[in-house]
């Protein structure tokens, strides 16, 4: 199960900017929105996201002055420590003057870092490519055609040259009928081999004709 996150949001810092965790957001994941009256509004296209998860968000008035959200985020930050100190904690702010606060929490072996929603959302996107480059390298490539035809015609057969003509044969004359194939197999393979490969091929002839043609 992933840790849970929880967003300490400077709003006088990164006014509604904050919005761009909504799609991200993990469902355990929490909002906490530092504001005072200095604080920007919210537009109106991001309420809709905005109220469909009232339970993650959690508003929290701070008292003006000089630094007075910061202290206060900084105070809330140490009680949120306290009584749950396995949480990942993010504080959303470009203000560096957290950095300090960060890096004490860091040394006591608290999960505490600092920054931006467009950064999140950054590194969010260069994990999901990496963990689809990952399942892409995982996933088995599909054999070739020339592959799949040399584990079903006689070993005297599986020549690059004879799979081309194969190949070429079956879908030249497939669509006229099984007997034109039989034949043109007959005429450049000899009986026997036109035969062999007839009864190994018959099964492939739908697959051979619609496959991609591949180059020499």
């Amino acid at each position: 199960m992933p840790r849970k996150i929880k967003y300490l949001i400077d709003t006088e810092n990164v006014g509604s900017s904050w919005t761009e965790l909504l799609p991200i957001l993990g469902r355990n994941d929490e909002l906490l929105l530092f504001y005072t009256p200095n604080s920007p509004g919210i537009p109106y296209k991001d309420l809709l996201a905005i109220m469909e998860r009232p339970a993650q968000m959690e508003l929290i008035p701070c008292h003006t002055g000089k630094n007075g959200l910061d202290f206060q985020l900084s105070s809330y930050l140490g009680f949120l420590l306290r009584s749950s100190a396995k949480a990942q904690y993010v504080i959303l702010s470009r203000d560096t003057g957290y950095d300090p606060l960060v890096q004490f929490w860091n040394d006591r072996g608290a999960d505490v870092v600092r920054c931006t929603a467009k950064e999140i959302a950054a590194a969010r996107a260069a994990a999901e490519t990496e963990k689809a480059k990952g399942r892409a390298k995982e996933e088995p490539k599909a054999p070739s055609l020339d592959e799949r035809m040399e584990k079903l015609v006689p070993e005297a057969f599986r020549t690059p040259a004879y799979i081309r003509d194969m190949v070429s044969i079956v879908r030249e004359y497939y669509p006229s009928g099984l007997q034109e194939v039989n034949k043109a197999l007959l005429s450049r393979f000899g009986y026997d081999g036109g035969n062999d490969l007839y009864r190994a091929l018959k099964p492939s002839f739908r697959d051979i004709c619609s496959a991609a043609p591949q180059g020499n």
